[in-house]
């Protein structure tokens, strides 16, 4: 039930409750007032007296006529009183069904019935008698009423009547009050308490703390709002974590990254003095020198690519030159260039060929860098090879890198696409790097409409798998091509930042 509801509904209980209550209790005062015997026999009264002023109206100018009114009348009032008086407008009586006080003034307040003795006998009350009267009204013209003395105690009846409009009123105050009580605890329960606990988990959050949970769990409007605020401080919390955990991941990447920029910085300028001094002049020495050199510099190469992308990325600077392309052209000039890199070194690197031939649109430096963090990652952790192989499906055009390394636990799978994440933190030389490079690599692969993901066993190895799209053919220019080794092509190159058919890779 919704707030307007409960408040209209509030409101109509407020009004019709009491006065549902008002009626059933007149109703349950009357009957058991009903029951009285004296009143049962009260409540026949009025019909026999309608009858006899009926009947005396329509004799009233025989009214000196004793014998025949009293003879009219007497089967009438005989029934349900003692005494039946005419009263003129003079206040003179004119009939008395005793025949005694006839011309005499009606006195309500003096007047006693007597016996023949003169003694009183029953002392009549003034207000009895006014309620037992009748006007006696012939033509339009007032001549006078009828007074009738009941034989019955009407004083019941007659308190009860009286009292009974300040019974009405005090139960009718006294249900408004109850169900003003019972409405207060109902809105305060439903909304004035919820709102005193949003309140207070808003000044709780305000402080700082971020562990107050909404107890107000209904499925009311202000149930939804209490649960949507309790999910919006899980998402504050959450983030609040998430950026604690970023400054934590970005102080390691400082330290990480002053570590790997030192450290081949050191070796280069270690091995260059030696170079510069003449002191190796063995050539094969200085060939191996030469070739520690290269690699540092590669590895340094390789890690400022890293934080040049990763920074671009923050700055949303990252764009990507999608271009029509040969599959197999680009990824044997890329493959090429990897297995000249890996002949000299004590891993194997395998290719499967021939590579499926399929127009995929693709930013040739960018996929180089894909594939080249892929390699280097798994570079780190293989033990004897890399395998590298793909595959066309109807849609996709898929490529593998595998490794027979220690593998990735179950629970660090779906985190290491996360910037700064590593699954191993030590810092040994196996394990360093920044944790960005597969980050990197997940958002260029789906700026190129694709997807990347992973599968791995603890001892077998690694696998990733990265799907670009097949584009359609009426979509590939007749004069695309695949890579060529021509500075146009940029493979080690960042794309121009002005060409206007370049998409934005936000980070």
């Amino acid at each position: 039930m919704n707030i307007r509801s409960k408040i209209i509904l509030s409101f109509l209980s407020l009004l019709v409750v009491p006065l549902m209550i008002v009626v059933l209790s007149f109703l349950v005062l009357t009957t058991n007032f009903f029951n009285i015997p004296a009143v049962d026999k009260f409540v026949s009264i009025s019909s026999s007296m309608d009858r006899v002023t009926e009947e005396f109206v329509g004799n009233l100018d025989r009214i000196d006529n004793y014998p025949y009114m009293d003879g009219l009348l007497r089967p009438y009032y005989t029934t349900y009183f003692r005494r039946l008086l005419f009263v003129d407008q003079e206040n003179l009586i004119q009939f008395d069904s005793e025949r005694k006080l006839i011309g005499v003034a009606f006195d309500k307040v003096s007047f006693f019935e007597t016996n023949s003795e003169g003694n009183v006998t029953v002392s009549i009350d003034p207000a009895s008698l006014s309620m037992m009267e009748r006007n006696v009204v012939k033509g339009g013209i007032t001549y006078g009423r009828l007074v009738f003395l009941p034989d019955i105690d009407i004083k019941d009846a007659y308190t009860f009547f009286s009292y009974l409009p300040f019974a009405i009123m005090a139960i009718f105050v006294i249900s408004v009050v109850t169900m003003i009580l019972i409405l207060s605890k109902i809105l305060s329960d439903g909304i004035l308490n919820p709102l005193k606990e949003l309140n207070h988990a808003a000044e709780m959050i305000a402080s700082g703390d971020l562990e107050y949970e909404m107890k107000y769990k209904k499925d009311d409007e202000i149930g939804k709002f209490c649960n949507e605020f309790d999910r919006m401080r899980l998402r504050l919390k959450d983030s609040l974590a998430k950026q604690v955990e970023f400054e934590h991941s970005r102080q390691q990447l400082i330290a990480s990254v002053s570590h790997d920029l030192k450290t081949p910085l050191t070796s280069i300028q270690g091995y260059v003095e030696l170079l510069g001094d003449d002191i190796v002049e063995d050539p094969e020495t200085q060939k191996q020198y030469l070739d520690i050199i290269r690699s540092k510099s590669a590895q340094l190469n390789h890690l400022i690519d890293d934080l040049f992308t990763f920074t671009k990325m923050n700055l949303d600077e990252f764009v990507i030159e999608l271009t029509p392309m040969d599959s197999r052209e680009l990824f044997d000039f890329m493959l090429t260039e990897k297995e000249m890199d890996f002949q000299e070194r004590s891993l194997e690197l395998r290719v499967d060929r021939p590579i499926p031939s399929v127009p995929i649109e693709a930013d040739a430096p960018r996929l180089h860098q894909v594939l080249d963090n892929l390699i280097s990652n798994a570079e780190k952790f293989t033990n004897t090879y890399i395998h590298i192989y793909t595959r066309r499906t109807p849609d996709f055009f898929e490529w593998f890198v595998e490794d027979d390394g220690i593998g990735i636990p179950q629970e660090d799978l779906s985190r290491i696409f996360e910037h700064f994440y590593k699954v191993d933190k030590s810092r040994t030389y196996s394990s360093r790097g920044t944790g960005l490079g597969l980050a990197i690599c997940k958002q260029i692969v789906e700026a190129h409409g694709g997807t990347i993901s992973v599968r791995s066993q603890l001892g077998t190895g690694t696998t990733f798998k990265v799907k670009l799209p097949i584009l359609k053919a009426n979509s590939v220019p007749a004069s695309s091509h695949g890579p060529e080794t021509e500075p146009g092509l940029g493979l080690d190159s960042e794309p121009a930042s002005e060409n206007p058919s370049k998409s934005e890779v936000n980070s």
